[in-house]
């Protein structure tokens, strides 16, 4: 799979040669994420390269989904969590709607007593 936000790039430094795991930040910029100097020839450096790329995306790809997974769950426990309020805040307004109920029935019957008198 490619990745069009990293890439490797060889650079020839005198005799020896580095590869560079490059980030792609805007359009216009770029950063070094990962880099190897020392290699002997353009054709190790390119090796390490696409071999630490690849390896590299592997483990971002990874990092994503362990951390989408905490995210999911963390959204869950949010979402329950506020279910749980609104259930709470229904219950303690149905149990004042009752107690409401309760007083305009007594009220009434107060007033049943004084008329058959």
């Amino acid at each position: 799979m490619t990745n069009p936000k990293y890439a490797y790039a060889v650079a020839q430094e005198g005799d020896v040669w580095t590869a560079n795991i490059v980030r792609r930040v805007s359009a216009r910029k770029s950063m070094v994420s990962k880099s190897q100097a020392g290699f002997k020839t353009e054709a190790e450096a390119a090796a390490w390269g696409e071999a630490e790329l690849k390896a590299f995306v592997d483990s971002l790809a990874e990092r994503n989904q362990r951390k989408a997974a905490k995210r999911e769950v963390r959204l869950e426990a949010e979402q329950a969590k506020a279910l749980a309020a609104a259930l709470a805040l229904e219950a303690r307004e149905d149990a004042e709607d009752e107690e409401e109920l309760d007083d305009s029935a007594n009220a009434w019957d107060l007033d049943d007593d004084l008329n058959d008198e």
